[in-house]
């Protein structure tokens, strides 16, 4: 395959404004660790696939890995939240 070919179907990854630290210090501002959860003394990751859109709006957030008690549905509340920013490729 040609450079050329190689080059027109790269598809460029949409990025968070201001990246990683700027993306916790948001999850950190907006998250509502729900009350079941901090009565169970629950805690840990939820793992979540999810789609950007062509504006960087997430869409298709789905849990993938949770934790009940709520966390599975804040996560994605949190997740539809996020704006990225979708690189043009042209």
């Amino acid at each position: 395959m040609s450079k050329e070919k190689k080059d027109k179907n790269f598809i460029k990854k949409p990025i968070y404004e201001g990246g990683p630290r700027a993306l916790k210090a948001f999850i950190g501002k907006n998250l509502r660790y729900p009350k079941e959860a901090l009565k169970e003394k629950i805690e840990g990751t939820v793992a979540l696939k999810y789609s950007i859109d062509y504006k960087g709006n997430v869409v298709d957030a789905k849990v993938i890995s949770g934790l009940g008690h709520g966390c599975d549905e804040e996560a994605v509340r949190l997740a539809r939240m996020l704006k990225f920013e979708v690189p043009r490729t042209r």
